[in-house]
């Protein structure tokens, strides 16, 4: 016989599996509000300021960090499968333990980058999946965080493309 718990939590659902005792995360279809993700650019955009002092306080740089930006960073780990947030809070202690401490800044500001990508692709493919079943206020909420999100990554997106090499 199978039975499981389920806990509603913010953002999304755990379902307990006490067979195999694990934990299986699930996103509700929710788009997270056009605010949060703009708090969460940003922070992202303090820590780049953050990032490029030296030395690098890594003290403050977990702290713009923990909030709506680890929130948005575990929803999107929650989303694909991911550990983002992992990645980044082990970057920020590489900062801390003067281990490489530019690479870990270079890893802190392409990881966030991913996750505001993630979050862009996420949201356009939500719009296209739910065009028909959604209604156009609930589409537009989505599509606004979208744009919200793209706000941290259009000027990576704008960048011209370089040959760094003939051969590339």
């Amino acid at each position: 016989m199978f039975v499981a718990s389920v806990l509603m939590l913010s953002g999304g659902i755990v379902v307990l599996d006490q067979k195999n005792a694990t934990v299986h995360a699930a996103i509700l279809d929710k788009t997270p509000p056009v605010e949060a993700v703009g708090s969460a650019v940003a922070s992202f955009q303090a820590i780049g300021t953050l990032r490029n002092q030296d030395p690098i306080d890594a003290d403050a740089l977990a702290a713009e960090y923990a909030g709506v930006l680890q929130e948005l960073t575990q929803l999107v780990d929650t989303r694909f499968t991911l550990n983002l947030d992992g990645d980044l809070l082990a970057a920020i202690d590489e900062i801390r333990d003067n281990n490489e401490p530019k690479l870990a800044a270079q890893v802190i500001d392409k990881t966030l980058q991913r996750v505001f990508f993630l979050t862009v692709l996420d949201r356009i493919a939500l719009v296209r999946s739910d065009f028909d079943t959604k209604t156009t206020a609930d589409l537009s909420v989505m599509w606004e965080t979208a744009a919200a999100a793209f706000v941290a990554i259009s000027g990576t997106a704008a960048r011209d493309n370089k040959v760094l090499t003939v051969d590339r």
